[in-house]
């Protein structure tokens, strides 16, 4: 957690009490799969999104940052920092 706090501190001028583990643990697809049929839901939808946001705040970063997602987007790989964004619904 101390590498947490330092970069969201660096980043994003966050403060420590801000930061916390995750306890979830559902920042995978699979694992959402997982949890989601065992409720009896079903994937209706599901995408990655790329997160800029991290270099987006300095300006010197930003169009490396920008340039780093053309290359990666371009080569067919996901950008390391990533959303996550599903849908789900209720199976009949």
């Amino acid at each position: 957690m101390a590498f947490h706090h330092w970069a969201k501190r660096l980043l994003w001028q966050g403060e420590e009490k801000d930061t916390f583990p995750t306890e979830y643990r559902m920042n995978t697809r699979g694992r959402l799969a997982a949890l989601t049929s065992s409720a009896d839901l079903a994937e209706a939808g599901f995408q990655t999104l790329s997160d800029r946001r991290s270099t987006a705040r300095f300006g010197v970063l930003s169009m490396p940052g920008l340039a780093a997602w053309r290359s990666l987007n371009a080569s067919g790989l996901d950008y390391p920092e990533r959303c996550l964004m599903g849908a789900y619904r209720k199976q009949a």
